[in-house]
Parts: structure tokens; sequence; C-alpha cells
């Protein structure tokens, strides 16, 4: 069964409406991190992976990446996490650690020539 258009409009303006609330949800937790409260901040990523999960939809590259996902806190360069760029061979990382749990993610990058 085919969806008419103004019901795609109406499921692409609900997304757009859930992206939002996690863009805002992600910069309060980003401030309370600054401010100290981590475990306040936990709770507010957790909440965002919940509504990625229940609407169905995918969290942001920026927001992604900023979140650790072993512990949920928001990764804050200096105060949360390490950030380094590596290289081995050919390939290029930049590698960001969690203090809080010791997490490792690496993200490829390309260099530029």
């Amino acid at each position: 069964m085919r969806r008419s258009r103004s019901e795609l409009r109406k499921k692409v303006r609900f997304n757009d409406l859930v992206v939002q609330r996690m863009e805002r949800l992600f910069s309060i937790s980003k401030e309370k991190v600054k401010e100290g409260d981590i475990e306040y901040s936990r709770q507010i990523n957790e909440l965002i992976l919940r509504l990625s999960l229940r609407n169905k939809i995918k969290i942001p590259r920026t927001i992604k990446r900023s979140i650790c996902k072993n512990c949920h806190v928001a990764l804050v360069p200096g105060l949360t996490c390490t950030i380094r760029l590596r290289s081995q061979g050919k390939m290029s990382y930049l590698v960001i650690r969690c203090k809080e749990c010791g997490w490792i993610r690496r993200i490829p990058y390309n260099k530029v020539k």
C-alpha cells in the first residue's frame, strides 16, 4: 500500500522535529558536562538513544560520534575525552578515548596530499 504525499510530508516533518529535539538535548548534555554533572549528561544521552530507537530515526553523525558507546557520556575534548591523530601505513585515524571508561573510537580520515 502506497502512502499519499501528505502522509510522507507529515512523516518528514515529524522526523525533523525528532532530530531537532536530539540536537537540543545534546547541547544541554554538553553544557552539563562542562558544569561537572556527568551523571545527568549520561541520562540525557540515554534519552537521545531511546528517542532514535523508538522513532526509528538515525542519530546525526555529529551527535553519534560525540557520545561514548560504552558509558553514554558526552565526549567533550579535554574534559571527558582525549583526541589524537594517528597514522598506520596508508591509513590515518582520529583516535578518541573516553576518560570515564577508557573506551576508544577510531575514525578513519584521508590525509591531504
